[in-house]
């Protein structure tokens, strides 16, 4: 009986102890559970701030690095096409102000040296243009008297023959010769001949039309179209 008293007794100690007990790992695991709803919690809100950290990063990056990236590009592509007055407006920190400012003044000196290579060029053009325009007077024209040479007469007599049948017209030629030049040679000399030549040659030459050729076909021979 004594036995059974005391085992009854232990046995509602420890019943009591396991109550108790219980009791402690409830208590625990409500304290765990408010714990990780905490953990939880920040977890959630550490990953939102990186989140927005990161966005924000991103935008910075996109503000100070990429865009004026892609503002010089643009600037590039604009000056490349011949715009030489665009310039890039850009206030996003001290080294991209003094990039900005460096690709201005390059396009400013490019724009100078642009438009003195252009009057360059246009000078150069309106000398290479007088000179093939001297050439090509020089090619056609005798240079003693200044009459056209015979083969430029040769040209234009085709050409003119082809005209007169396409329109129905005639065409006259005139050919004459110097009476006793030789003689004028030999006696005053080939100066002297020159200058008569060239004196005939102009007296022929002001007194034709605009439309009409002198040309001088041989030594003392000149024919008019």
């Amino acid at each position: 009986k004594e036995i059974d008293a005391l085992s009854h007794d232990i046995i509602l100690d420890l019943k009591k102890f396991h109550d108790i007990e219980k009791d402690e790992i409830k208590v625990s695991i409500t304290s765990a559970d408010a714990s990780m709803k905490k953990v939880n919690s920040l977890l959630a809100a550490g990953v939102i701030v990186s989140i927005a950290v990161a966005v924000l990063f991103v935008l910075y990056l996109m503000r100070s690095i990429i865009r004026p990236l892609v503002m010089f590009k643009e600037g590039a592509v604009i000056v490349g096409s011949g715009d030489l007055d665009h310039k890039i407006d850009l206030k996003d920190g001290v080294e991209v102000n003094l990039l900005v400012d460096e690709f201005n003044k390059m396009t400013h000196k490019l724009k100078e040296s642009y438009s003195g290579l252009e009057e360059k060029i246009a000078e150069r053009t309106r000398e290479l243009n007088a000179l093939n325009e001297k050439l090509v007077r020089l090619s056609i024209t005798d240079g003693l008297t200044g009459a056209y040479n015979h083969r430029h007469f040769h040209e234009r007599l085709a050409e003119e023959i082809s005209r007169a049948g396409r329109y129905g017209r005639p065409v006259s030629l005139i050919m004459t010769d110097i009476d006793h030049f030789k003689q004028y040679n030999d006696t005053c000399g080939h100066v002297e001949g020159d200058s008569v030549l060239g004196g005939i040659a102009a007296c022929m030459m002001n007194n034709v039309r605009e439309q009409d050729v002198v040309a001088r076909y041989g030594g003392e021979e000149f024919i008019i179209i």
